[in-house]
């Protein structure tokens, strides 16, 4: 009966494990040198708040659905925070990823749509941690590397 229970409790241990792993968004490393992999989950500052963001995941907008592309619509606006890569396949976008950069006004000509975060009365763009929800990767800028704990741009930029 022990051995039973101990078998059983190795599987349900070893399947919870497999789930786990195959659920969970795969965070490539950051592509350029000034940004950074916060990790698996949502951006979040220390409170737990996620910042604005702003997307393009309509099919108008394929060439922002990747690393490569989004990091670049982050670093070409000075205001930029960050950025999150989400699976957004139930949305019927092109591939499936949407990118959500975090800046102070819409990053450019592109038809981008605005996402209020829970920061600072929905404006907020600080990057600290992520919330560990599953298929979002968090990237973040390095302003001075890294970024002091809930300042997300220089005070020049804010």
């Amino acid at each position: 009966m022990q051995l039973t229970a101990r078998l059983m409790g190795t599987v349900v241990l070893l399947y919870f494990l497999y789930c786990s792993a195959t659920t969970q968004q795969s965070c490539a490393d950051a592509v350029a040198e000034d940004t950074t992999l916060v990790g698996t989950g949502h951006c979040v500052d220390l409170n737990g708040d996620t910042p604005l963001s702003y997307s393009c995941s309509r099919p108008s907008c394929p060439v922002i659905t990747d690393l490569g592309a989004c990091t670049v619509a982050c670093v070409e606006n000075r205001t930029c925070a960050g950025f999150e890569l989400r699976n957004i396949t139930s949305q019927n976008t092109t591939n499936g990823v949407g990118c959500f950069v975090f800046t102070a006004g819409r990053p450019s000509r592109l038809p981008w749509s605005k996402h209020n975060g829970t920061q600072r009365g929905g404006i907020g763009r600080a990057v600290v941690t992520t919330d560990g929800s599953p298929d979002v990767c968090c990237y973040k800028r390095s302003y001075p590397r890294p970024n002091p704990p809930g300042t997300c741009v220089p005070h020049m930029y804010a």
